[in-house]
């Protein structure tokens, strides 16, 4: 009898045990199938960095939208210290003060960690609370799929993020579009309203494969649904504002903002096609555009003022 006592009780505690080991993943896992591993103990893999919704865990390895229950969602992981009311474990404060240090120094580097803890998931995701428009996710904007409450943050790593792609005019992209489309790059060019970059150092249109363009790129936010290729990147908004504030810090002129834009170069290969109401097949409102830019982020805006007559 006590032998027997002896086997369900060593059966249990390794069940026990077991149930608290963690299941090792990374963010584009757990996210591809959130509700999988709802209510469990992960340790997952992933590139940190605070904002607007705190303390989150990313990936670059993954789109960085996804679609639940209908809503757009970013593909972060929040990270919260465990208050201890639903989790019997308590957040480590020291691993979570050493990250919290370590990002605050390190700006323009990826700062990676194993984020142990209890993920959780909702369904639905998607309603809208009190009728303004928010969504049910997590975060302090409710934006994200997912919450970590956390146990402890391991093996913290540093890198330097990739430099930036190499620097090209609108010209040099439109005098051969097809050798750039679907690649990352950097284009300096002026900003036209609308979502326009134009040079005014080329031919005011072009000809593509047979067809007439004006001397334009479509600036399109990644999530667009006229892109041709998925990428694995967001728009930064903070960044792409200072467009927005350079113009609208004219008082004795026109301005004329330049700026740098960073993001994946898209094109056709049969664009002298024409669609059934007239309208050449390029990017951008009527066409116009012989490819678009689907940006990441401004790397640098300057103006100039075209005084007023």
């Amino acid at each position: 009898m006590r032998l027997l006592l002896a086997l369900v009780f060593a059966s249990v505690a390794t069940v026990l045990c077991r149930a608290q080991v963690p299941t090792e993943t990374d963010v584009c896992s757990v996210l591809s199938q959130p509700l999988q591993f709802n209510g469990t103990m992960i340790a997952v893999r992933g590139i940190a960095h605070s904002a607007n919704d705190g303390l989150v865990v990313g990936s670059d390895a993954c789109l960085k939208r996804l679609i639940l229950d209908k809503v757009t969602f970013r593909n972060e992981i929040a990270v919260e210290e465990s208050t201890g009311n639903h989790v019997p474990f308590s957040t480590d404060k020291t691993s979570l003060a050493k990250l919290n240090s370590i990002l605050a120094a390190s700006e323009t580097q990826y700062v990676s960690g194993t984020f142990v803890g209890l993920f959780e998931t909702r369904v639905p995701l998607g309603g809208l609370v009190l009728g303004h428009g928010l969504i049910e996710g997590y975060g302090n904007t409710g934006r994200l799929p997912g919450r970590l409450i956390l146990q402890e943050v391991r093996n913290i790593s540093v890198e330097a993020k990739p430099p930036a792609p190499q620097i090209h005019t609108v010209c040099e992209l439109l005098a051969d579009p097809l050798t750039f489309n679907g690649k990352l790059i950097a284009v300096r060019g002026a900003i036209r309203g609308g979502g326009w970059m134009f040079d005014d150092q080329c031919l005011t249109h072009i000809t593509v494969r047979g067809h007439s363009f004006q001397n334009l790129i479509a600036v399109r936010n990644p999530t667009d649904l006229t892109r041709i290729h998925d990428v694995a990147f967001d728009r930064d908004d903070q960044s792409l504002a200072l467009i927005t504030k350079a113009f609208g810090e004219s008082n004795d002129g026109h301005p004329r903002v330049v700026a740098t834009l960073v993001g994946v170069f898209e094109t056709r290969d049969q664009l002298n096609l024409v669609a059934e109401n007239g309208v050449s097949v390029g990017f951008g409102h009527l066409g116009a555009a012989p490819a678009q830019l689907l940006v990441k982020e401004c790397i640098q805006v300057t103006t100039e003022y075209v005084p007023l007559r």
